[in-house]
Parts: structure tokens; C-alpha cells; sequence
């Protein structure tokens, strides 16, 4: 899966599911609410939903794991929302 595909689905995903989670909120079905926020938690207790809301994904350290289809059969792999880090050019 390339770089470009991921990002798409993944911005896609967070974006459907925090609409999903708020409307279902405003229609009083927490339960379903709450089961599609804890589907978006980390173990430390962090919703990707709300850090995508506030725009903070970038506090985000965990690496995540992603599941795809591939031609013969399931692919898999990991990405997080760290940024590229800039090496220092001045000792060069």
C-alpha cells in the first residue's frame, strides 16, 4: 500500500468515524457512541478520534498497525503520526 493510499484512508476513516461517534451522541445512543470511541483508543487510553478533532494527532507515539488486501492475499503494516525528523546539517 503506498504512502499517499494510507494517508487517504486512514484521514478518511478518522473523519467518518468522529462524524459517526458525534451524531450518534446527539441522538442520546451513547452505547454505540462509546463502542466506536473505545474502538479508536490506545492501550493508554487515548482516543485517535478526539486527538483528530482537536488536531493534536501529532502527540500521538504509538506506532498503529493496518491491515490491507492485497492481490494474494492480506497485507499488513504499521505507521504512526510522528513527523519526519529533521537531522541536524550543521555538523556535516
Amino acid at each position: 500500500m503506498s504512502d499517499i493510499a494510507l494517508n487517504v484512508a486512514v484521514a478518511a476513516s478518522l473523519e467518518d468515524m468522529s462524524a459517526r461517534a458525534i451524531e450518534l451522541s446527539e441522538s442520546n445512543d451513547f452505547i454505540n457512541s462509546g463502542t466506536i470511541i473505545s474502538e479508536w483508543s490506545l492501550p493508554s487510553g487515548e482516543c485517535l478520534l478526539t486527538n483528530y478533532l482537536s488536531e493534536s494527532l501529532e502527540n500521538i507515539k504509538d506506532d498503529l498497525l493496518y491491515v490491507h488486501i492485497e492481490e494474494d492475499g492480506i497485507g499488513y503494516g504499521t505507521f504512526s503520526f510522528v513527523g519526519e525528523v529533521q537531522l541536524p546539517t550543521d555538523n556535516i
